[in-house]
């Protein structure tokens, strides 16, 4: 049986990325000499709505709980391999030299890692050829969401592995921002905000959380964030809810903001 979407090598998705990983590849990924960047985002939090929306209540399991003045939130850490030009893994042949080692995010590419996003191959870097539909091929609302339709069990299993990991990572990477001093994120949907940290340092907490269970599952105060956005009008917004935030001006160099077009 063809099999709906099949690699044909181009190696377009291997240049000029930033890939998600979990807690432990981001330690691989350092150790390769590679480099990692924290990616922390805030999302103000209701409950009110959350039993009605699929989406939010898987983003409820790979994020936690805080404050960002009186006002509730989620926080959503991501650790972000990122590179110019071609991934350092990849060979002149465009091979990938980790293959069997590669990330979830690698593997699953280019599915959605998270199944409730609607799969669009028009949208994805791969080439027409690759796929063995229409790369036009849409699903109404009230069908079988295409990814669900098409996917194969192995890249099923990898995207339930990485939903799996990024829940267990929730400790570590809470307490991880306390050792770091991280507590600047931005707003879901309006930028991304970019942690730039000594690598060896990164590596090292990850490593220690990790390894020590009883750091991972102690009882901790709640950080209290700064909401940083490029927009005043957002900004206000927040501060009337009880938030505290932040102008791009007030950054350190050490911070990388991109605000949404």
């Amino acid at each position: 049986m063809t099999k709906p979407f099949q690699c044909t090598q181009c190696g377009q998705c291997c240049h000029d990325l930033n890939i998600p990983l979990t807690a432990k590849e981001s330690i691989d990924w350092i150790s390769g000499g590679n480099q990692v960047k924290v990616l922390v985002e805030a999302i103000p939090w209701s409950e009110e709505t959350l039993q009605v929306n699929e989406l939010l209540n898987r983003k409820k399991q790979i994020t936690f709980a805080s404050l960002s003045g009186s006002l509730s939130i989620r926080v959503q850490v991501t650790f972000l391999g990122y590179f110019l030009g071609a991934c350092p893994n990849l060979d002149a042949q465009l091979n990938c030299r980790i293959y069997e080692d590669r990330p979830l995010t690698c593997r699953i590419y280019p599915f959605e890692m998270n199944p409730h996003i609607a799969l669009e191959p028009n949208n994805k870097l791969c080439p027409d050829e690759a796929w063995s539909l229409p790369k036009t091929t849409t699903r109404s609302i009230h069908q079988v969401p295409l990814q669900i339709s098409i996917i194969d069990a192995e890249t099923d299993q990898h995207i339930q592995t990485l939903f799996t990991q990024n829940t267990t990572d929730l400790a570590v990477k809470e307490l991880l921002c306390l050792s770091l001093g991280i507590s600047t994120a931005s707003l879901s949907n309006d930028g991304y905000l970019f942690h730039h940290v000594n690598q060896n340092e990164l590596r090292s907490q990850l490593q220690s959380l990790l390894s020590n269970t009883l750091n991972t599952t102690q009882k901790r105060g709640i950080q209290d964030w700064l909401i940083v956005s490029q927009n005043n009008s957002t900004r206000s917004d927040l501060t009337q809810i009880g938030g505290r935030t932040a102008a791009l001006s007030e950054l350190t160099s050490q911070e990388e903001y991109l605000h949404f077009q």
